[in-house]
C-alpha cells in the first residue's frame, strides 16, 4: 500500500483535517485524518501525558471535553510547544493541570500513537513524582479541570468501574503506576 496524493484541508494552528488518495493491490481509495501541530522537530511527540505520583498518591485530572460533552477522568497532558521539549512540557502541563511541581521523570515511553486510524498524533508517557498543593490556579480559562489524589486502591477500584467517562490512556496507565508502585 502507498499514498498517492495527500491534500490539506483545513488551516487551524494546532490541528487541521487532510485527505489522502492512496493505492493497494490494483486497489484506489480515500482516507480522511487529522494532523496534528506542523511546526515541532519531527523527533519530538505531539503531545504529553504525565502520570504524576504525588508521595504515595496518583494524581488524575477530571476535565470537560467538548467532543464528549461531558468530563473525562485523565492524566495531565499538553501538546509540545516549539521550544520545548518532553521534561519542558511535562513540568509545565503539570504546574498548568494541577498546580504541582514535577520534582523527578522517573520513566518515559517511546512516542505512541493515540488512534492512528484517525490521527498522525503521537503522545509520550512521562511517569514523575511531584510535590506541592493541588490547585487549579494555573490553568488556562477555557479548561475546566477538578483534580483527584488517590491511593493505590481508589484509583485500582476506579479503574474497575464501567459507568466513568475515562480516557483510554488513563485506564491502561493507571494500571502501569500502580504496578510499578507495587
Amino acid at each position: 500500500m502507498h499514498v498517492t496524493h495527500t491534500e490539506q484541508l483545513t488551516d487551524y494552528p494546532h490541528v487541521n483535517i487532510f485527505r489522502a488518495e492512496f493505492e493497494h493491490e490494483g486497489h484506489e481509495g480515500q482516507w480522511l485524518y487529522v494532523k496534528r501541530k506542523l511546526d515541532i522537530p519531527d523527533d519530538l511527540p505531539n503531545a504529553v501525558a504525565i502520570i504524576p505520583m504525588l508521595g504515595d498518591r496518583v494524581v488524575l485530572i477530571r476535565q470537560f471535553r467538548v467532543p464528549v460533552g461531558d468530563y473525562v477522568l485523565e492524566f495531565p497532558a499538553g501538546l509540545v510547544d516549539p521550544g520545548y521539549g518532553v521534561a519542558d512540557t511535562a513540568a509545565k502541563e503539570l504546574k498548568e493541570e494541577t498546580g504541582l511541581t514535577l520534582e523527578e521523570i522517573t520513566h518515559v515511553s517511546p512516542a505512541l500513537y493515540n488512534s492512528p486510524g484517525l490521527s498522525d498524533e503521537t503522545a509520550v508517557c512521562v511517569f514523575a513524582t511531584c510535590s506541592g498543593t493541588p490547585c487549579t490556579h494555573h490553568s488556562e480559562a477555557a479548561e475546566d479541570i477538578e483534580i483527584l489524589t488517590l491511593t493505590a486502591e481508589e484509583a485500582a477500584d476506579l479503574a474497575r468501574r464501567d459507568d466513568v467517562k475515562m480516557d483510554g490512556k488513563c485506564w491502561m496507565l493507571l494500571h502501569a503506576a500502580l504496578a510499578m508502585t507495587r
